[in-house]
């Protein structure tokens, strides 16, 4: 299976398997800490807070967020436009217990994290009819988009929450589909380091399925606290 409905990407494999989603990821960490400590351009916003208030007032400030504004999608479960979506996930992940538990810092690192989610489905000049089709890979599209907007929009990021940002934008899909469709739990397992960063992940997890079917979402969080504790479990044996 291959990208044949993306003009230029016609011969790329479909979907990133594991190893290559953790190597991007990982890569993606290691690239903004190095190029931030060169890059010499003007950075726009000066930290994640003032990025998060920019992106509330007008939503395509950026041109990731400008790629997937009004972009319309094919996927039925997706029926508004992934603006509308990201929008939407940015509400649900305020209404989290955890969210509305941390610090006003990650709190943002949160909500930038929901609007980026889904930038790796732009942009709009990605599909040949302006249509987003059903594009599991967006998460790993996404990875040199975030590493873009870490290094040259934000002037003031801590290495840890380049990390942070990047493992949820890369991974927010992981949980749900590690219950659903069968991915391993051992590629969560492999890449958080604390129970902060499970919750997090969690967080934006439960914010992204609420926004697509309350049924899942139900589900979902019947099993959310065994869930988790069970990939506790299988982190700390590592």
């Amino acid at each position: 299976y291959t990208k044949f409905c993306i003009k230029g990407r016609e011969k790329e494999t479909l979907i990133s398997g594991p190893y290559f989603l953790k190597r991007n990821t990982e890569n993606g960490i290691k690239i903004v800490i190095e190029n931030r400590r060169t890059y010499k351009g003007d950075c726009a916003y000066d930290d994640i807070e003032a990025l998060v208030s920019a992106i509330d007032e007008k939503f395509d400030c950026i041109k990731e967020l400008a790629g997937i504004y009004d972009l319309q999608s094919n996927n039925p479960v997706h029926p508004e436009t992934v603006s509308l979506h990201t929008q939407t996930v940015v509400s649900n992940i305020k209404r989290t217990t955890f969210f509305q538990q941390a610090d006003s810092h990650i709190q943002k690192v949160l909500e930038l994290a929901a609007y980026l989610h889904d930038i790796g489905k732009g942009p709009k000049e990605k599909w040949k009819d302006g249509m987003q089709s059903v594009y599991p890979d967006h998460p790993s599209d996404a990875i040199p988009m975030v590493c873009r907007i870490l290094t040259e929009e934000v002037r003031n990021v801590s290495d840890e929450d380049v990390r942070t940002i990047l493992l949820l934008v890369a991974y927010h899909d992981i949980l749900g589909d590690c219950k659903s469709c069968g991915r391993d739990v051992k590629q969560v397992v492999e890449v958080i380091r604390s129970e902060v960063e499970l919750d997090m992940l969690f967080a934006i997890s439960e914010a992204d399925i609420c926004s697509i079917n309350a049924g899942w979402y139900d589900d979902f969080m019947k099993v959310k606290d065994e869930y988790r504790q069970q990939i506790l479990d299988l982190w700390r044996q590592e």
